[in-house]
């Protein structure tokens, strides 16, 4: 599991974690929550919020919460990867995660419209797409004015959702959930859900807190090999070119400090969604880690 964690981590940075741009939302032909998935969705949204990294940003007591009023579809994810490229399948209850993910297949595509039907500790606000664009510029544009800084200084960042995609007896769940920020930004993640004495608890997906410490000692216990000095040049040149990728490259000058890099790669065992359409010398190599 520590390990699993660590390489979702240098995801991040391998991957970007781009969230939808508000424009698209804008113009996303979304369709009203069905009634029969209302209350249900509604009560995931509640329960995953607010997620991290907005979960450890100082006191929660006054904090206010953004969230984008349509869901996101497989179309805006950033990378685009279905729910059983990031997760497994629970052992006990599989064919519930398979029902849920034919109903993500069905409705991948759709965008749904959001209401105030969240029930939060905290106040939370519903951002249009122009008004997410309007967050996002607040927070990162060198040139953005006071008075939009001042108007979303209460809002951390924004949360965006996908529907909600449920089993056939809709006790089993599948949610993409993308928590952005300026500077300290959450790679999108799928998250399954099971119903257990009607409520909803979390199976799967929800990246757990680790010490330095305990980093170190996964990553000490890996025995990975050293770049090959045949292509460390080329490989160095290629990761430095990359750096630092977006969203942080977009980070205003007053918020930039210190990049960080996994020092250890990641191979195909590691990465989701990425088992296929590899070459000669690729599938020689891809169950190799180097740092």
């Amino acid at each position: 599991m520590l390990r699993r964690m660590l390489v979702f981590a240098a995801m991040a940075v391998v991957f970007g974690t781009a969230p939808p741009v508000g424009s698209v939302l804008a113009d996303s032909g979304a369709i009203p929550m069905p009634e029969d998935r209302a209350a249900d969705s509604y009560a995931i949204y509640s329960l995953l919020m607010p997620g991290a990294p907005f979960d450890s940003t100082g006191s929660l007591q006054n904090q206010r919460w953004a969230i984008a009023d349509t869901t996101v579809s497989i179309s805006d994810m950033n990378p685009a990867i279905p729910p059983e490229g990031q997760l497994k399948p629970p052992d006990d209850h599989a064919k519930r995660f398979l029902e849920a993910s034919r109903d993500f297949e069905a409705r991948k595509y759709q965008r749904i419209q959001l209401t105030d039907h969240f029930r939060l500790s905290n106040p939370y606000k519903l951002l249009n797409g122009s008004q997410v664009d309007e967050l996002r510029q607040a927070k990162t544009a060198v040139n953005a004015d006071s008075a939009l800084q001042s108007k979303y200084a209460d809002f951390p960042g924004v949360t965006f959702f996908s529907q909600v995609y449920f089993s056939s007896s809709h006790n089993a769940a599948l949610v993409y959930m993308n928590n952005w920020c300026a500077n300290l930004c959450q790679q999108g993640q799928w998250i399954y859900l099971e119903k257990h004495n009607g409520s909803w608890v979390r199976r799967s997906g929800i990246y757990e807190k680790m010490s330095g410490r305990s980093a170190a000692l996964v990553l000490a216990a890996l025995s990975v090999p050293r770049l090959p000095v045949d292509r460390a040049a080329d490989s160095y040149a290629i990761y430095s070119l990359l750096l630092p990728r977006t969203p942080s490259d977009h980070i205003s000058p007053r918020h930039i400090g210190r990049w960080a890099v996994s020092d250890t790669t990641i191979n195909i065992s590691d990465e989701p969604g990425r088992s296929a359409q590899w070459s000669a010398e690729g599938s020689a190599r891809k169950r190799s880690g180097v740092q």
